[in-house]
């Protein structure tokens, strides 16, 4: 902070708009596939990306491999037969209202 010609703090840290028109192509690309997955960025040939517009229709490509990996890590659970480690409710059994499998206690 400085100040400047009226007594009024001036920032010196030159404002953003004027850094992005400063900046080339391969940097803004390099700049923004830093914040990719690494095996995102191993699939992407950096060589043919010219603007960043390149690299992001080459995301758009490799956009399935998110959904398959998501796809991937639900977790399902697995098939058991609750059945088999319960016992049936004698009271639901001596009461005719078929085979239950509760606590006796909730009968």
């Amino acid at each position: 902070m400085q100040n400047g010609h009226n007594g009024e703090t001036v920032s010196v840290t030159p404002s953003l708009a004027k850094i992005r028109k400063k900046i080339d192509s391969d940097s803004l690309i390099d700049l923004i596939a830093m914040g990719l997955p690494n095996e995102i960025i191993e699939k992407i040939d950096r060589e043919k990306l010219l603007r960043p517009e390149d690299l992001h229709n080459e995301i758009g490509k490799l956009e399935y491999l998110a959904t398959k990996k998501n796809k991937d890590t639900k977790k399902t659970k697995p098939c058991t037969d609750n059945k088999k480690n319960k016992t049936p409710c004698k009271i639901c059994k001596d009461k005719e209202k078929g085979t239950r499998f509760h606590p006796e206690d909730e009968c």
